[in-house]
């Protein structure tokens, strides 16, 4: 027992020393050892002049390859490298932009960049203009059948916009949102936003309008022939009479959903003949007009005839 116990502490502190140089030895190995590693690095611009933009879609990241030891490779999961582009000496329109390891920022030293993919990216750059634009409404859903959308007024009637040349150089109206006709009945006002890329457009003003909506009854114009004349108020002094006509012809103006034979049933037309009282006694002839009562809705646009010519005698009254 004593012998273990000799061979044991014989020497410990020297034996510590050995094991801990063999840890930092292992270390050492395991930091020198080179591995691999995929990873996004993100792209940030910089130089733009305040009147110009990006006008096309570019990649948010690019994917590069990484090699270094794990001790330095693993921070970078974290704070990931980023490309730095500087678009200052850029010209409007298209650039090929190659994408160089120089420009990959948080790269530690001892890290080594072994792929780029891409290797280039292309930049649409234009300027930015103002310009007042008219504003439009656009429309979605239907309305119940016999009815139209008669009035979409907005306020205001336009909006100063501010983006890419090139594009408002191509448009002259901007569109609201849809706006859903099926949910509205009669009279409406809407708050609308605009819409808009806001690629290409960067500000409206005012982004929303009001919209002062009516919906109407759709109209349409009817004939209708053949509705006799009804005479009314015969004096009891006429004994006989006859009528240039016994019908009428009417073109009207009614709603849609109003039908023909709807029109005919409800309709009245009607001669007075109460007027024949104030003829001269010596006359036998007189021109009258034609009355049309027609259903709500409906309204005359001419009647033919629009009067009648009426012959008649009258009672001989003795004495006279």
């Amino acid at each position: 027992m004593l012998k273990i116990q000799s061979l044991l502490f014989s020497n410990f502190y020297l034996k510590i020393l050995s094991v801990i140089i063999a840890i930092l030895l292992w270390f050492f190995v395991i930091g020198k050892s080179k591995n691999e590693m995929g990873i996004d690095a993100p792209l940030e611009f910089k130089g733009i002049p305040q009147d110009v933009t990006i006008v096309n879609n570019i990649p948010a990241a690019i994917h590069v390859r990484l090699k270094g030891s794990s001790t330095l490779l693993r921070p970078l999961t974290e704070k990931k490298p980023l490309f730095n582009i500087d678009l200052s000496h850029a010209k409007m329109g298209e650039t090929v932009i190659l994408l160089e390891k120089k420009d990959l920022k948080n790269i530690p030293l001892g890290v080594e960049v072994i792929d780029i993919s891409p290797v280039a990216i292309t930049v649409i750059l234009d300027k930015l203009i103002e310009k007042r634009l008219p504003v439009a409404v656009k429309t979605s859903g239907t309305l119940p059948r016999g009815y139209q959308l008669s009035e979409a007024r907005i306020e205001p009637e336009n909006v100063l916009a501010r983006g890419t040349k090139s594009y408002l150089q191509e448009i002259d109206t901007i569109f609201t949102n849809p706006i859903n006709l099926s949910t509205i009945k009669g009279n409406a006002t809407r708050e609308v936003t605009l819409s808009f890329d806001p690629k290409r457009l960067k500000f409206i003003d005012p982004l929303t309008v009001k919209i002062f909506i009516s919906i109407s009854e759709e109209r349409s114009q009817r004939s209708i022939k053949g509705i006799r004349i009804n005479f009314i108020n015969k004096p009891p002094t006429i004994k006989r009479i006859s009528y240039s006509n016994y019908f009428v012809d009417l073109l009207v103006n009614s709603p849609q959903n109003m039908l023909v034979d709807e029109i005919r049933h409800d309709t009245k037309v009607v001669v007075d003949l109460a007027a024949l009282l104030d003829t001269f006694p010596q006359e036998n002839t007189a021109t009258l007009p034609i009355e049309v009562k027609l259903p709500d809705g409906a309204k005359l646009i001419w009647a033919d005839p629009p009067q009648i010519e009426v012959v008649f005698n009258r009672i001989a009254i003795k004495g006279k």
